[in-house]
């Protein structure tokens, strides 16, 4: 599992991480719409970035999951 330290320090925000997902996807939208290409091609460009999007997001929450791991089994160590 990777770790990284950095994540340790911080809590997790879902409301702030929707928020800026679908903030960023709407921009996609926006720049794709405005683009001199016909429908099809704007609809797969459409779910190709935002499928980066959200594999980008599941990596991240995957890593800081298990960047708090740790401190998790350390605690429920304490506890027991």
């Amino acid at each position: 599992n990777p770790v990284v330290p950095f994540l340790k320090k911080f809590e997790r925000h879902i409301f702030a991480e929707v928020t800026i997902v679908a903030a960023i996807a709407y921009s996609v939208f926006n720049y794709i719409q405005s683009l001199p290409l016909e429908v099809t091609q704007k609809g797969r460009m459409f779910v190709g970035y935002t499928a980066v999007l959200l594999l980008i997001h599941g990596l991240y929450s995957s890593i800081f999951d298990s960047s708090h791991r740790e401190k998790e089994v350390k605690e429920m160590e304490l506890v027991g």
